[in-house]
């Protein structure tokens, strides 16, 4: 039904990899458990989806890789950016790896853009952040992104607000951002929920070309699960924040072994 998506000769070694990570709440002096023992890791050109429902613990899972969590939450457990423990790094170390290492792509693009500040003015103050160059030097860095997602006209969208832009648009001006950092890891969060079907096969098409481009390792979080086996090498099942199933694309359409990932695939074909 569904066929592998890529075959490598050799496992590469991951660039990230977590090892029995929890979270918990702590309100009122009592502790509730969020995350429960989360293992798995993300290597280099490869697409692990992470699917579920609402709730599942899929985006609480990508904010703790991202250590941006609320004071209230903490995070047990280990969570390794090429050998280099992350849990416990200062604020100032993770902003060196948000963006540089690490990109996220959220599911709103609208919250991650100003909108009283142009789409230009955001690039260049989001590449001076992470990279030593001119003003100049970024303008041309974001012309080149925007082209090479295919946007019209990148001088003059530049020049335009978010508020002006639709929503497919704006999540590719986002992968466009993120290409610029050049980094090595993309977190995308439902990168597609509420575009329609030839946006979201834009987007998609734009993540699968900074995967094969760049060898980038895709973290991509959706409760769609035909994005799931359109994009995925691995697939991630999670339900009231645990792993209940991890395997290959194949294996988790043709022979789910979990009965919450069997609930799912029925709900999908009952759509």
């Amino acid at each position: 039904m569904f066929e592998e998506h890529h075959v490598r000769s050799a496992t590469p070694e991951p660039l990230l990899a977590l090892h029995n990570v929890c979270a918990d709440v702590i309100e009122d002096g009592a502790s509730q458990r969020l995350l429960h023992d989360v293992s798995f890791s993300l290597q280099p050109g490869r697409v692990v989806g992470l699917a579920g429902q609402s709730g599942s613990g899929k985006t609480l899972t990508c904010r703790s890789i991202l250590q941006l969590l609320d004071p209230a939450i903490r995070i047990n457990g280990s969570i390794r950016l090429r050998g280099d423990e992350l849990n416990g790094m200062t604020e100032e170390q993770l902003r060196t790896i948000r963006g540089n290492d690490i990109g996220y792509i959220v599911q709103n693009p609208m919250n991650a853009l100003v909108s009283v500040h142009t789409i230009g003015s955001q690039f260049v103050e989001t590449i001076r952040t992470h990279a030593r160059c001119s003003k100049k030097d970024a303008l041309t860095l974001a012309v080149q992104a925007l082209e090479s997602v295919r946007l019209p006209d990148p001088p003059e969208l530049l020049k335009r607000y978010p508020f002006e832009l639709s929503g497919g648009m704006l999540q590719r001006v986002l992968i466009a951002l993120t290409m610029c950092l050049s980094p090595s890891i993309v977190i995308a969060d439902e990168p597609t929920t509420a575009l329609d079907t030839i946006n979201q096969y834009h987007v998609l098409e734009e993540l699968e070309r900074l995967r094969m481009n760049q060898d980038v390792a895709i973290l991509l979080i959706t409760h769609d699960l035909d994005v799931i086996a359109e994009m995925a090498d691995e697939v991630i099942v999670m339900h009231e924040g645990r792993i209940v199933e991890h395997n290959d694309v194949l294996s988790i359409f043709n022979r789910p072994q979990h009965s919450y990932t069997q609930e799912l695939l029925r709900s999908r074909l009952n759509e």
